[in-house]
């Protein structure tokens, strides 16, 4: 993500000088930040900006399960680029621009739990209970921070 305000300030430069024939009524950037959303992972970058631009726009991910995710090493990559900013700023990129954005509940009980349960399986500790699991399988698993 941390490409995107350069292209805006481009696209931002470009429509403010007429240059783009364009039906647009406002800024590029003003459409971005009305109705767009961005994830990120693994961009270190993009430390630079969080805290100072688009944090009602963004929204963290690990790209669990796919080669190429943070997972297990997730929370290491979010202590890296998020621990910096407030608290604030870290649970809207964290999880409450995702919640928003798709009108989910408030999960923080439930966070609370799978982060114990994945803490306990990384770390290799015994295996997680029928409890534990169904948390798990509910989709709470190694997403919810």
């Amino acid at each position: 993500m941390s490409w995107i305000p350069f292209y805006l300030a481009q696209y931002d430069k470009y429509w403010g000088r007429g240059n783009l024939d364009s039906p647009l009524t406002m800024f590029p950037s003003e459409y971005f930040f009305r109705q767009f959303y961005a994830t990120f992972f693994n961009d270190p970058p993009a430390r630079w900006i969080f805290g100072h631009w688009a944090s009602h726009n963004l929204m963290w991910s690990n790209d669990y399960p796919h080669p190429n995710s943070t997972w297990p090493k997730s929370w290491d990559v979010i202590t890296r680029d998020l621990g910096h900013v407030s608290e604030e700023t870290r649970a809207r990129l964290l999880r409450e621009n995702a919640r928003e954005l798709y009108q989910l509940p408030a999960l923080t009980p439930v966070a609370g739990e799978c982060r114990r349960v994945a803490a306990k399986v990384v770390q290799g500790g015994a295996s997680p209970g029928p409890q534990e699991v169904s948390l798990f399988a509910q989709g709470f698993g190694p997403f919810v921070v």
